[in-house]
């Protein structure tokens, strides 16, 4: 919206949003020193499930903060959104039967 409109304001806001969504982020627990780091977003409304789904999920906050990373040139918003896909890259995988979330 902050680009649409031009006002300072939205992007200021979503950028606040997004710097919250950060704190909320969970590292993914035994994460290899040789691997990216790899942040993952869970529900509370259904029990602080992980859920790597765009509509509420990792790859929806990952994206979002991206999106926000791109307007606003900050480095944590881009550093989250790495290490948001990252997660889903070695969390999902997209051929298998069951939908792929490994469990």
């Amino acid at each position: 919206l902050g680009a649409e409109t031009g006002e300072k304001r939205f992007t200021d806001g979503a950028l606040a949003a997004c710097k919250w969504l950060i704190g909320k982020g969970k590292p993914e627990p035994g994460g290899a020193e040789s691997r990216p780091r790899q942040l993952f977003w869970t529900c509370p409304l259904i029990g602080n499930q992980h859920m790597p789904n765009f509509s509420h999920g990792t790859a929806g906050v990952a994206y979002a903060l991206a999106r926000v990373a791109a307007a606003t040139k900050d480095e944590a918003c881009a550093q989250a959104a790495k290490d948001g896909a990252s997660f889903l890259g070695t969390a999902v995988n997209c051929g298998a039967k069951d939908g792929g979330v490994q469990q």
